[in-house]
């Protein structure tokens, strides 16, 4: 059974305004020395007291938006119904977009028919980040609440990983990181 992974990596900038555009260039930045700034999130809704946390950066966080005259729940749904066009299944892409809970849209992209795991490990980074884009894009309290600065790495701790265990991070690449689009 493989761990799950932890570091949902999106676009994120370096002090050296290095663009990180996928896991392999994460990688190699921190090899070379780089240091990256770090949001660590978990969890998609807002806190107690009813304000917007970094949880907002989750998939799932309820978070219209409407790209090409088509309405999006969460970025869960944009996913999934990306999945579905990239592989030419638009009854899935339908079943995908039908419910409001970004649960039963994820249960449904999992049905896509024609998926192929090495296109979609390609494509799922950009897929991802282009529906963070749109989300945010959509919604500038979010935006200013999460990331006030505009710079960084999107981190989601998933405690079954052993994320804060005393030989944590074991490696950079291994148990613990969590890449985007990866469920």
């Amino acid at each position: 059974m493989e761990m799950q992974s932890l570091v949902s990596v999106a676009a994120a900038r370096l002090g050296a305004m290095v663009t990180i555009d996928s896991w392999e260039s994460l990688t190699r930045e921190i090899r070379s020395g780089a240091s990256v700034e770090y949001l660590h999130f978990w969890g998609h809704r807002p806190r107690p007291d009813g304000t917007v946390g970094a949880g907002c950066l989750s998939q799932w966080w309820p978070s219209p938006f409407r790209v090409g005259g088509v309405e999006y729940a969460t970025a869960e749904h944009w996913m999934m119904a990306a999945k579905a066009r990239l592989f030419g299944d638009a009854e899935a892409e339908e079943r995908v977009l039908a419910p409001s809970s970004p649960a039963a849209a994820k249960k449904a992209g999992r049905l896509v028919r024609g998926f192929d795991e090495a296109i979609w490990a390609r494509e799922r980074f950009a897929i991802v980040v282009e529906g963070s884009v749109q989300k945010f894009s959509a919604h500038a309290d979010l935006r200013e609440s999460c990331w006030p600065r505009g710079t960084g790495c999107s981190s989601r701790p998933v405690p079954w990983t052993g994320y804060g265990a005393s030989d944590w991070p074991r490696t950079t690449s291994g148990p613990g990181i969590r890449s985007a689009g990866a469920d």
